[in-house]
């Protein structure tokens, strides 16, 4: 046998076996792993918030979904733990994008809004996770969409 024959699926691409999150977790660094942790902490402090893990097809696989009990057909937010680099997807509708600080932001959370793919009205925005001064950056973007959700319902 070749050795890529011999290569075993990592549990966040093995679409036939929903993963637990400890085995999502393994391929990453301790950095990495405590960024990951402290993202799903901050998210689930949200009010009426809910974790689960689901398959997303490629390129997000198997993936961290948080719904908001308002509106559980669409999620609010995904944390995609794709090995070596995780990522934070918030989609937005161009009204909460207006809403945002842009002049208080980071210059790579400016760029990944103004990056984001748009479809049917929703920019879906990510960002790859980095470090702890980031990510709460990016929880104050969340808390603003969700305050809006909020407000909506």
């Amino acid at each position: 046998m070749t050795a890529l024959a011999l290569r075993t699926r990592s549990a966040w691409e093995n679409r036939f076996r929903t993963p637990t999150l400890d085995e999502l977790l393994e391929p990453f660094n301790k950095q990495l792993t405590g960024l990951i942790e402290a993202t799903r902490e901050k998210l689930r402090e949200f009010p009426d918030v809910t974790e689960e893990i689901s398959w997303l097809g490629i390129p997000w696989r198997w993936s961290l979904v948080y719904r908001w009990k308002a509106q559980p057909e669409r999620p609010w937010a995904y944390l995609v733990p794709e090995p070596g680099k995780p990522r934070l997807t918030l989609p937005m509708t161009t009204a909460i994008i207006a809403k945002l600080p842009a002049r208080k932001l980071s210059r790579p959370t400016r760029d990944g809004i103004v990056q984001a793919s748009e479809v049917a009205g929703v920019h879906w925005v990510q960002w790859e996770l980095v470090n702890k001064p980031q990510l709460e950056e990016l929880i104050g973007l969340a808390g603003i969409k969700h305050a809006m959700h909020a407000a909506e319902n």
